[in-house]
């Protein structure tokens, strides 16, 4: 039987191999397996964007307290967020709680699932917004591109609510909205 010819390997350019070790550095799932799903690969986004957040001193009364994720997701997606309770990000453990029925007083983070509830978005709170749906006052929309998960990034919502994100985060968003 003939041999095939040897072929030599692929390269990749650097810069595509510099922009994959940054987002992997960013980006890393604390102890999701290969096959994790998409709703615990979405918490995992939540908790990674939350590590590359800023909040205002003024958004935490005291140096011990949480960081309050509110969310309206439910069934599997819930269950994915609520494995973040007790995880330490910023400084703080996570609390997860459903979305309050009024205001975000008492969120840092609201994960918003339900397009009923867009309402909520936008304002002064410091409160960073997070959307499975695109919309003009999220400050983070997570979306399936193809067969992949990314999230777009929206300046102005957020720093009307006096919230910073890093240039890390910055720089493996799909999109930056400035």
């Amino acid at each position: 039987m003939p041999s095939k010819p040897a072929t030599a390997p692929r390269r990749r350019p650097p810069a595509l191999l510099a922009g994959l070790l940054a987002l992997a550095a960013c980006l890393r799932v604390d102890a999701a397996p290969p096959t994790a799903s998409e709703a615990a690969i979405k918490a995992a986004y939540v908790f990674n964007v939350v590590k590359f957040t800023e909040w205002p001193d003024a958004a935490f009364g005291n140096d011990d307290d949480p960081l309050v994720i509110c969310t309206d997701a439910r069934g599997e997606q819930r269950s994915a967020l609520d494995s973040l309770v007790g995880k330490q990000t910023r400084e703080r453990s996570v609390a997860v709680r459903g979305l309050p029925d009024r205001d975000l007083t008492d969120c840092h983070v609201a994960v918003i699932e339900d397009r009923a509830n867009d309402g909520r978005l936008g304002g002064r709170q410091p409160v960073l917004t997070i959307t499975t749906f695109d919309h003009a006052e999220s400050m983070v929309h997570v979306f399936v591109d193809g067969r992949r998960l990314r999230f777009a990034v929206r300046l102005p919502p957020a720093k009307q609510a006096a919230i910073t994100f890093s240039a890390k985060l910055l720089g493996v968003a799909a999109t930056v909205h400035e």
